[in-house]
């Protein structure tokens, strides 16, 4: 079994929150930088898109 001194396990666990927290931080200033490219109208249900509602509409028309 190996083991690892304590200099280098506290270098490695420094290392892997630091990554982390970098990790975090980018992600969080690119959802900020890059839009999210999700319709908004599409996003809100209480908005209803009325070429949905005229498309029904003719649907129920045509039955």
């Amino acid at each position: 079994m190996v083991f690892i001194k304590a200099t280098q396990r506290n270098r490695f666990t420094s290392s892997i929150f630091s990554s982390t927290f970098a990790i975090c931080v980018s992600l969080v200033a690119a959802n900020s930088l890059i839009p999210c490219p999700v319709d908004s109208m599409h996003s809100n249900d209480s908005c209803i898109d009325e070429r949905l509602t005229k498309k029904e509409r003719e649907q129920k028309r045509a039955l």
